[in-house]
């Protein structure tokens, strides 16, 4: 599933503009507030959340290598800390476009298939510009660093990769 910043109605990732749960209209408007993703619209199964900017960029600090690999018939970044050896699977995931007005390319899927990089939705309102969240990028097989954070428009679709909430 996909979630335009800060709500918790999905979008398919096989189906352009297809909810979850039915029925929602792509949301064009852009949640220009600064705060961060609100705890009732949190899209993660009881017991997790939407991870902090924070927390996202400590787990960038610590990866000491980030390569694709196929796990159980997913492609993905088995991420890797440069302190201890322990590692993480991300799926690969792809990015559902907010609207474009040249393009239309409203809710259009967009893939690295590539293999460049990754990316997943964070719950921080960018403080420099309210039309952006703060979103994490992995890069395998790049000269990059093997993770980082970035600023994604609110009104594109990301993946959410859910933490426990302590």
């Amino acid at each position: 599933m996909y979630y335009q910043w800060g709500h918790k109605i999905g979008w398919s990732s096989t189906d352009p503009l297809t909810s979850s749960p039915a029925s929602h209209s792509w949301d064009d408007n852009i949640n220009a507030s600064n705060e961060n993703w609100a705890k009732s619209n949190d899209p993660s199964p009881k017991g997790w959340r939407v991870p902090t900017a924070d927390e996202v960029l400590k787990l960038c600090e610590i990866i000491g290598s980030a390569e694709w690999i196929t796990q159980n018939g997913v492609t993905g970044a088995k991420v890797t800390d440069k302190t201890n050896g322990a590692s993480i699977f991300i799926p690969h995931a792809c990015i559902r476009t907010s609207f474009d007005p040249i393009d239309s390319w409203r809710g259009s899927l967009w893939c690295d298939l590539g293999g460049i990089h990754t990316v997943y939705w964070s719950s921080t309102s960018w403080s420099q510009d309210n039309t952006r969240a703060v979103d994490f990028m992995f890069f395998p097989y790049t000269s990059r660093e093997a993770g980082e954070i970035q600023y994604g428009l609110k009104s594109a679709a990301f993946p959410i990769r859910p933490v426990i909430d302590k």
